[in-house]
């Protein structure tokens, strides 16, 4: 089939390219009637946003204007695609026609056919001369103006306004539209939210807080500090920008007024903050954070057997730049343990406070080790406040091996170590053990060795508990058995019992507060605690339990017993306040304390464990001897305290003219007050009153005389006290008698010859060195009485319990290094660091004060920080405010 004569022309692809423009211009002008509408409103609402008029609506209602009019343009360009449909060749044609103003519609009769019986020359011909006039064929531009209808004439009036609204706003545009069309950010002609920053670094750093001002750009602080962020007036929550593993969160929480934000987190490394709300920067920071530095421990010299002991010597430093908490020594045999056998030991090294350095000379009795006679590594770990452990070189030890004399004793330990490293089993030990109750002599012969030994001879061999469980208690109650025979002791199946008791119940606490500790907050929660409430609770049954057993052997003993009051006394003190020290440092959270408190009590609980009879008798003995020390410092303190009463009087007699009738009228009054005697001289006048006379009698002719005379009597008075007291403590010092009391006595005799001669200056000066002396001799007292108890022989096991926080024997009223005259000092003078008088009111004449700062930077740093966050809280009263305000200029 030939094609049409016109198909050979070249204006043919000329036409198909006229074509195909002309489509796609007839496509947009439907495109654009489909979306003249949305565009409209869009123009509308970026007009009225660069205004910042939608800004002013709540963000909630912003985001529902925004989806209704999203959903709006929506359904509007989803009825204008719909009413889309191809364009017809004709309209193509004709657009094409239009365009390249065509006459008579050449492009229609090109594509007519002639009709039947038409001359085919003469339509060839037609066709020929049509081609001709559509060789240049044009479509224009898509015709816009001509499909503006209502809906569409707006666009030429907020197009204009926008760019109007565009020069109005000029470099905040961007953020005005981005405010306009994101809810949740705030148009930059809103005012900024306040912000507060400051850090806290660590309480171990003992740095004050660093308030962040408007001006800070680089901060350097510790590391684990906190920063504090309080963002005030933001309608919606801020962020945080930092690089990762940097802070501890990033998470802001809403305040009480929905208004103000608070973040608490802790700084790890060093990183750049950017601190945004509502779409804008607020701040921008810099934080250097200072790694803290690793803890280091060394051995001075290598772990060594101290000679003739079973002792081991440890020498030691260890340094923080911020403090230690604790030290461990763990040791660790060299051949490695059977299965189920613990394979490492440890021990904590007990040191004072929290040293930044400190080097250790301790002596551990090891001979109760299952490892005794073997090789061990020895390692010691250090762990910094911070929570930074460090090691030391592991160094190899031989542990001491404990000499049992007794034959059977020596028999038992070998068991014990022989059962430990697995060169026997249950069955051979619990035969040997039976076996040991036939041997002639002691083990056969003691009803309490006899039942302890059958009793471990039936654990043995019971199968059916399973031998992680028994291998502890069997290996503890061996020891102690052998302990036992090796001494002569004689230990009940009750004592016995109530010592294991005892350990267990320790190693239960301690136990339960590693767990605690190891969990963080997770091991706060009420089941946490509840378990070491009752762990707590079996652990005061079993030191009462094995006090009492003690106790109960004691009496049927066949010694003489003193009273045993002191040392209930001391039993239930040492539970009521160390142990519910404890319990309460749990029950805050403070694992970590309550752990160093049950190390701190280890010593005391061991004591009790490994107590005799005899150590609860010296033990009360002891209590015995300080009773009387403390009665007689406390008669001491009185007489310093009637002394320096008898010092005033007679200074103020020396300043009052002889002939003032007021002044010794007052002076009398005083002297009544300032000279009324002590209990304990109160009943010495009562009971002999004729013993206290001066040997001469003077007839008062003036008050002042009058008032020597009573003096004189007091005066007497004291001295004989102070002769008897140094009767009693020649008694129990051994015949030791401090040289300041007899010059304390001395000065009396002197002093009160002075006032029966009526020499106020002389009896002054007297009753000066009195007073001195009499404070020396108090600390003399102390001092002879501690080198006496370090330089007796034997020491109870039960010494510990006298060292404990409920105790506190050697401190005698007074706190640890403060001296008996610092003292009274402190007792003669008001809270304000003003002299008092004897009557106990200050002094007159006296304006000067002496008030010590006694605030530690611990509370000065608790004080700032609480300020801080109250001044955060931007809903308090604008006066309470601007009171903060104040207050924290000072820091």
């Amino acid at each position: 089939m030939r094609l049409p004569f016109f198909r050979y022309f070249s204006g043919f692809h000329t036409l198909e390219r006229a074509q195909r423009r002309a489509v796609f211009i007839l496509w947009l002008e439907q495109i654009f009637r489909a979306l003249s509408l949305p565009f409209v409103i869009l123009c509308l609402y970026t007009f009225l946003g660069l205004l910042g008029w939608p800004q002013l609506l709540p963000d909630e209602a912003r985001a529902l204007l925004l989806v209704g009019l999203a959903t709006l343009c929506g359904w509007f360009i989803y009825r204008g695609i719909h009413a889309m449909v191809s364009p017809p060749k004709s309209l193509v044609n004709k657009r094409i026609e239009e365009a390249s103003r065509l006459t008579h519609h050449p492009l229609t009769t090109l594509e007519d056919k002639p009709a039947e019986g038409f001359s085919s020359f003469l339509w060839q011909a037609h066709l020929a001369r049509t081609q001709k006039k559509v060789r240049k064929l044009k479509t224009g531009w898509p015709h816009f103006s001509s499909l503006t209808q209502n809906h569409v004439q707006p666009i030429y009036f907020v197009i204009p306004a926008i760019v109007a609204a565009l020069f109005y706003t000029g470099e905040a545009t961007p953020q005005m539209l981005y405010s306009a069309f994101w809810p949740g950010v705030d148009t930059p002609f809103t005012p900024l939210p306040t912000l507060q920053a400051w850090i806290v670094p660590p309480a171990y750093t003992n740095h004050p807080p660093i308030f962040l001002d408007t001006n800070a750009q680089k901060i350097t602080t510790e590391q684990n500090a906190v920063l504090t962020l309080t963002v005030s007036h933001s309608r919606s929550a801020p962020t945080l920008i930092a690089e990762p593993h940097s802070l501890s969160q990033n998470r802001f929480t809403a305040q009480s007024s929905g208004k103000d934000w608070q973040l608490h987190t802790k700084l790890l490394a060093s990183t750049t903050l950017t601190i945004r709300a509502r779409g804008r920067t607020i701040k921008k920071l810099e934080i250097q954070v200072t790694p803290n530095p690793h803890p280091a421990i060394s051995w001075l010299s290598p772990p060594s057997i101290v000679p003739h002991t079973t002792k081991i010597q440890l020498d030691y430093r260890a340094s923080q730049p911020y403090g230690l908490k604790e030290i461990t020594l763990t040791l660790t045999p060299l051949t490695p343990p059977p299965k189920g056998m613990p394979s490492h030991w440890t021990k904590r090294l007990a040191f004072d406070g929290q040293p930044k350095t400190y080097t250790g000379h301790t002596q551990l009795d090891l001979a109760d080790s299952i490892w005794a006679g073997e090789r061990v590594n020895a390692q010691l770990s250090v762990t910094d406040i911070t929570g930074q452990v460090a090691t030391s070189k592991p160094l190899p030890l031989t542990l001491p091996h404990p000499v049992f004399r007794n034959p059977t004793a020596a028999a038992l330990q070998k068991m014990r170590k022989r059962f430990y490293l697995g060169h026997i089993k249950r069955k051979t030990l619990s035969e040997d053990l039976a076996g040991l109750t036939e041997i002639p002599g002691r083990p056969s012969t003691d009803p309490g060795i006899v039942v302890n030994l059958s009793s471990l001879s039936w654990l043995a061999g019971a199968f059916f508990i399973p031998h992680e469980t028994m291998i502890a208690e069997m290996l503890d109650r061996m020891w102690l058995i052998a302990q036992d025979l090796e001494t002569g002791h004689q230990t009940s199946p009750q004592a016995l019992m109530a010592a294991l008791e005892l350990k267990a119940a320790q190693q239960a606490v301690n136990q339960q507060l590693e767990r605690m500790n190891r969990l963080g907050p997770a091991g706060q929660n009420e089941e946490e605690k509840a378990e070491l409430e009752q762990r707590l609770q079996r652990l005061k049954q079993a030191v009462l339990h094995k006090m009492e057993s003690l106790m109960q052997q004691a009496h049927n003993g066949s010694m003489p017993l003193p009273s045993m009051a002191p040392v209930d006394g001391l039993v239930k003190n040492f539970l009521s306040k160390d142990m519910e020290k404890l319990q309460q440092n749990a029950e805050n959270n403070h694992t970590a304390e309550a752990l160093k408190n049950l190390q701190d009590m280890a010593d005391s609980l061991q004591g009790m464990r490994q107590a005799r009879p005899e150590d609860v008798i010296d033990l009360a003995k002891q209590l015995a001897l300080q009773q009387q020390f403390n009665e007689q410092q406390a008669l001491v303190k009185e007489m310093i305290q009637h002394q320096k009463a008898l010092l005033d009087t007679t200074q103020k007699r020396r300043e009052q003219p002889e002939d003032s009738a007021f002044s010794a009228q007052q002076s009398e009054q005083d002297n009544q007050l300032a000279i009324t005697p002590p209990n304990a001289l109160t009943e010495q006048f009562r009971e002999h009153p004729d013993a206290f006379k001066p040997d001469g009698s003077v007839t008062p002719t003036t008050p002042q005389q009058d008032e020597r005379k009573t003096e004189q009597k007091m005066q007497h008075a004291l001295a004989r006290a102070l002769k008897e007291l140094q009767t009693e403590y020649a008694e129990l010092s051994g015949g030791k008698i401090p040289e300041t009391l007899k010059k304390a006595q001395t000065a009396m005799h002197n002093a009160q010859t002075a006032l029966s001669h009526g020499d106020d200056s002389a009896a002054f000066n007297e009753q000066k060195t009195a007073l001195n002396a009499l404070q020396q001799g108090q600390q003399n007292m102390q001092q002879t009485l501690q080198n006496q108890q370090g330089a007796s022989g034997r020491r109870t096991v039960l010494f510990p319990l006298l060292s404990s926080g409920g105790a506190q024997p050697h401190h005698f009223g007074n706190k640890p290094g403060k001296t008996a005259q610092e003292s009274s000092q402190k007792a003669d003078e008001d809270p304000l660091g003003r002299k008092l008088q004897n009557g106990g009111s200050p002094a007159p004449n006296t304006n000067e004060t002496n008030l010590t700062d006694t605030i530690s930077p611990n509370q000065s740093r608790a004080i700032q920080e609480e300020l801080r966050k109250r001044d955060s809280d931007r809903t308090r009263p604008q006066q309470e405010l601007d009171y903060l305000d104040r207050l924290l200029k000072s820091f």
